[in-house]
């Protein structure tokens, strides 16, 4: 087990970690149906010594599901963004602030969203995040 993984694994406690040892990765993350995924903020820099990799999250989700996901990210406006770059723009950004519920609005313009996505091809994933 590298350091990496060692630190990531005393970060996140008694949470699952999501493994694939053919790509070498393990990820916070997890799927909630074949189409919904939900998982942790995914960081860069040393940021990602104890989050997700950003890098990791997008091999694993190239290679798991080609170009037919679309990353939610939840966190709040002024913290954990990163260039929709990172996943080909493929990001849409709903935030709010951090251990609060989100606002209604804020949830039916992203489950609306999600619904129209996943709705045009059934290979089709959504990735769904906060900073947590």
């Amino acid at each position: 087990m590298s350091l990496t993984s060692f630190v990531r694994r005393l970060v996140s406690g008694q949470k699952a970690r999501f493994r694939d040892e053919k790509l070498g990765v393990e990820l916070d993350l997890a799927y909630l149906t074949d189409r919904i995924i939900m998982m942790g903020y995914p960081a860069s820099g040393v940021e990602s010594l104890y989050r997700n990799d950003g890098e990791d999250v997008r091999k694993f989700l190239d290679h798991r599901h080609g170009k037919n996901y679309w990353v939610f990210n939840f966190c709040p406006l002024n913290e954990n963004s990163y260039p929709a770059s990172m996943f080909d723009g493929r990001v849409s950004r709903y935030p709010f602030p951090d251990h609060h519920a989100p606002p209604l609005a804020i949830l039916a313009l992203a489950t609306r969203e999600m619904d129209i996505y996943l709705k045009q091809d059934p290979d089709r994933v959504v990735v769904l995040h906060c900073k947590g």
